[in-house]
């Protein structure tokens, strides 16, 4: 068993076991393939699935709350991090080239707009 201390950033809750964390995708494995990442490239993939900027390690119980969702279905309990998160996620969409749909990221833009 791994331990250290980790804040995960969701929740602001402190965690001392690894096995209480998880690695979590800004942008969703499952919501990447349905805009786009199924027709990546192997090196384009594992760039995104390694993207620092993409990576959070939380709580394993938030992490699967959020499941495959994007900002306009899910936004972590802790407000003070919503515009960091909306405004990683809509640069992240726009990095990868992930093919959402205008109306859709117009509303990630309002949201951004919103909370910021």
């Amino acid at each position: 068993m791994l331990s250290g201390r980790w804040i995960d950033p969701y929740t602001k809750k402190e965690y001392f076991d690894a096995s209480e964390v998880d690695i979590d995708h800004l942008i969703p494995l499952k919501f990447s393939w349905l805009y786009g990442a199924n027709l990546w490239s192997k090196r384009k993939l594992r760039s995104f699935y390694n993207d620092p900027m993409n990576l959070f390690i939380v709580g394993k119980n938030i992490n699967r709350s959020k499941g495959a969702m994007g900002p306009l279905d899910w936004l972590p309990p802790n407000s003070d991090i919503h515009c960091v998160y909306i405004t990683k996620f809509i640069y992240i969409l726009d990095n990868y080239e992930l093919s959402v749909p205008i109306k859709k990221k117009n509303d990630y833009e309002k949201l951004k707009n919103k909370v910021c």
